[in-house]
């Protein structure tokens, strides 16, 4: 029997699996069905050939090839049946979509104060629109911001009127993907409504007891509010201490990310393991026997993972100290690779969509950067004295998880930080101290004179980490923004380093040739996406219910015509298109002046005008003039309600027009 345990622990057999079922995955998301089963047997051969020349493993090839298809096949079944599950909830959501109707949903999240709204994140029971008795499909709720929700929230019936609506896709690659992001929460639809009662309360114990972490995170969050007055200090406790990140100041937030310490703003392996040594020390005073301390700092440990949601950064740490003590415990020399994957493949098989969220691979890439170059490092070299000893681990542990994220970041945010290993070094342990007087707080909040005096403690501290933060954050160059991979990019950059790290531990010549090869290539595809980028010249359409805009981008420039934008579309729209260009937003002309033809002094720039003509709210009165004189019109959705009548001229007219 230990042998068997030995076996699962200490063999790569987990990481074996979890590359399979990823790839089953992969290849469902991005790979057409038919391709899949016409393709699958070439390509399982040539990559085993190859892989097994590479490695130059002398094992039976068949009994490995079934092995690896049986799990590849399992991976595309869970994936399949993970999409079959969205598909179902979106059809069950279809009958009553567009229209106004009530409808019967259950509280389930704290509300969150949004600067226009109240927003709550529901489950829908019942539609006067769906012939289906009881639904149990997740929702936003929008309720004027001037709606107050009492406690407690977990679980109360709400009735409410209005169009539950399918969130949009994004136009332009650019965007942010809100409709994705939800689609990741297992949400599929949102709406807004004015008409809002509460009916009944949901009593039923178990829904109770399993709400009961979410209350108990609530009560330390008002701990936090009491003790902690300060906006920005209060808005980084709770989102490094219990996870909760919905008032962080923008223009801090992007200081951290900046500086390449974002992380620390998100509940993660990080925070996992102060929180386990933390107890682990606690307990060492108080309990000799080890299995109950094993039982005990696993029992908070899953507490504080429900508290804080149990994302896939916190399901990843969980999992893996759990079997880590249970190595132990058992006293076998476990594989951190093995348990790596082990965790992994776990969340996959729970949700298979998790795969493609930033925060799993961002998780994973860090850790798996530091197991592959931290021992390698260290083994070269050690130092005698011991603070210097401490800054080398150190710095090569935060260099390794700063390699390995640095090109997702790159990918996802478009920026680039010089400084995330250094600014890392000085903050990581400022985190440090405000998790363990953090947790000290929390645990000792009853207490009011203990807790007033750790509480100020502890926003003393979150004030440093943040100077610190927004010092590195004002350095020259302390990020660059540029758009330069693309996915395939990405993938050669992740190539590149891994057979780097082989050529590192092997020496030998072939992974040293495909290193360079890797290289060459990476740096032959970024090229020619960032060569394609600077050369587009685009017409970008902006619009929302208030304003409309219009932008056109030249190979150095950005221009936006509009009368008025408001700050949403200003932070959301046109600094992620200049950021995306690594371009600025030169100038900006009123729509009028732009419609009636007027120069301007940038008019050379704009030689390749449109073909269509914006019709909007805020040129309604010029409508008819240029109505006869253009072919082509794009209607925006703020034109009023007269829309379908403007739509029926043109097409008596026979104009070409695009309703956006």
């Amino acid at each position: 029997m230990k042998s068997g345990r030995k076996f699962l622990l200490t063999d790569l057999l987990y990481l074996k699996v979890f590359l399979a079922f990823t790839l089953g995955i992969i290849c469902v998301e991005y790979i057409p069905a038919r391709w899949i089963l016409y393709s699958l047997p070439f390509s399982l051969f040539v990559f085993f050939i190859g892989l097994y020349k590479l490695l130059g493993i002398q094992r039976s090839k068949v009994w490995d090839s079934f092995s690896f298809s049986t799990i590849f096949f399992a991976g595309i079944l869970v994936h399949l049946s993970a999409q079959y599950l969205k598909d179902s909830s979106i059809q069950r959501l279809s009958p009553i979509l567009d229209e106004e109707g009530y409808h019967l949903a259950r509280i389930e999240e704290k509300p969150i104060e949004k600067s226009n709204s109240l927003q709550l994140e529901a489950t829908l029971l019942a539609s006067s629109l769906s012939s289906v008795p009881r639904l149990r499909e997740k929702i936003l709720i929008y309720l004027p911001k001037e709606i107050k929700i009492s406690e407690p929230y977990y679980g109360q019936m709400i009735r409410f009127k209005g169009r539950i609506v399918q969130p949009a896709k994004p136009h332009y690659s650019f965007e942010f993907d809100y409709k994705k992001w939800l689609e990741r929460k297992g949400i599929y639809a949102t709406m807004y409504s004015k008409d809002f009662q509460v009916l009944r309360y949901d009593s039923n114990l178990l829904y109770q007891l399993k709400k009961w972490p979410l209350k108990l995170r609530d009560y330390f969050e008002g701990e936090i509010d009491r003790i902690i007055p300060d906006i920005e200090s209060n808005a980084i406790a709770k989102s490094i201490l219990i996870g909760i990140r919905t008032d962080i100041d923008r223009e801090l937030y992007n200081a951290y990310a900046d500086t390449g310490t974002i992380h620390i703003l998100s509940v993660s392996g990080l925070h996992f393991g102060i929180l386990i040594f933390f107890i682990d020390y606690l307990l060492s005073f108080l309990m000799r026997r080890e299995k109950y301390r094993f039982i005990v700092k696993h029992s908070f440990s899953f507490l504080y993972a429900l508290i804080t949601g149990f994302s896939a950064p916190i399901m990843r740490s969980f999992i893996m100290f759990l079997f880590l003590d249970i190595a132990k415990w058992n006293k076998v020399r476990a594989s951190s690779f093995n348990i790596l994957a082990l965790s992994a493949w776990l969340i996959l098989l729970i949700d298979s969509h998790q795969f493609f969220n930033i925060g799993f691979q961002f998780s994973y890439a860090a850790l798996l950067g530091i197991m592959l170059i931290y021992q390698r490092a260290i083994w070269k070299m050690q130092f005698d004295n011991f603070v210097a000893n401490f800054m080398w681990k150190s710095t090569i542990t935060l260099f390794a998880a700063w390699l390995f994220t640095a090109p997702l970041t790159l990918f996802y945010y478009h920026k680039f930080s010089w400084l995330g290993s250094l600014s890392n070094l000085l903050v990581v342990p400022i985190t440090t101290f405000i998790m363990y007087v953090g947790f000290l707080f929390l645990v000792c909040s009853k207490i009011h004179f203990i807790s007033n005096i750790l509480g100020y403690i502890l926003s003393q501290l979150v004030i440093i980490q943040n100077k610190t933060v927004s010092f590195f954050s004002s350095l020259p160059y302390a990020s660059i923004e540029a758009n330069l991979l693309n996915l395939f990019g990405l993938i050669m950059v992740f190539m590149t380093i891994g057979f780097g790290i082989v050529f590192m531990y092997s020496k030998s010549r072939i992974s040293l040739r495909i290193f360079l090869l890797s290289l060459f290539i990476g740096v032959i595809s970024t090229s020619f996406y960032t060569y394609n980028l600077l050369r587009e010249e685009q017409w970008f359409l902006v619009s929302n219910y208030k304003h409309s805009s219009i932008a056109y981008k030249t190979k150095d420039k950005i221009f936006v015509f509009s009368d008025s934008i408001d700050q949403n579309i200003e932070t959301f729209f046109f600094a992620n298109l200049s950021s995306y260009y690594n371009i600025p937003v030169e100038n900006r002309y009123g729509g009028r002046d732009y419609l009636s033809g007027r120069k301007n002094q940038y008019s050379a720039n704009l030689e390749a005008s449109p073909d269509y003509l914006i019709l909007c709210k805020e040129n309604k009165d010029f409508w008819q003039e240029y109505i006869d004189k253009r072919d082509s019109f794009v209607l925006m959705s703020n034109v009023g309600y007269k829309k379908q009548e403007l739509i029926d001229s043109l097409t008596r007219k026979k104009k070409r027009f695009y309703v956006y």
